[in-house]
């Protein structure tokens, strides 16, 4: 984006952003340990969630914002194939953060943009 004031959002959009972050949150909250701590099977779902809410955001964003959400979309969808492959019961962390720097760290989209 070069700059400039940020284009209004549609009608319901903030709304409607609200209650899908937070039917995520809910998705990830089912998954998160007692002690709340970032274990595998939970951080698997919350990257997840957030390549889903990035999808539904860049559907719906006005199209003057769109390349700049779709970048991060393009990135984070690719790594959902990845992720969808994974068994989250037996997901390392390790793995997890493999996935993590190959896909948003060291990205082509990334590196062209």
């Amino acid at each position: 984006m070069a700059g400039g004031p940020i284009p209004e959002a549609a009608a319901g959009f903030c709304a409607e952003l609200a209650v899908e972050s937070g039917e995520l949150i809910l998705e990830v909250e089912r998954v998160l340990p007692d002690d709340g701590l970032l274990d595998p099977r939970s951080q698997h779902a919350l990257l997840l969630a957030t390549r889903n809410l990035l999808a539904w955001t860049n559907n719906r964003v006005p199209a003057e914002l769109r390349a700049d959400v779709g970048l991060l979309n393009r990135v984070y969808a690719d790594l959902g194939i990845q992720l969808d492959r994974l068994n989250p019961e037996t997901v390392t962390m390790p793995r997890l953060q493999a996935l993590v720097f190959t896909y948003v760290l060291d990205s082509q989209m990334v590196e062209a943009g």
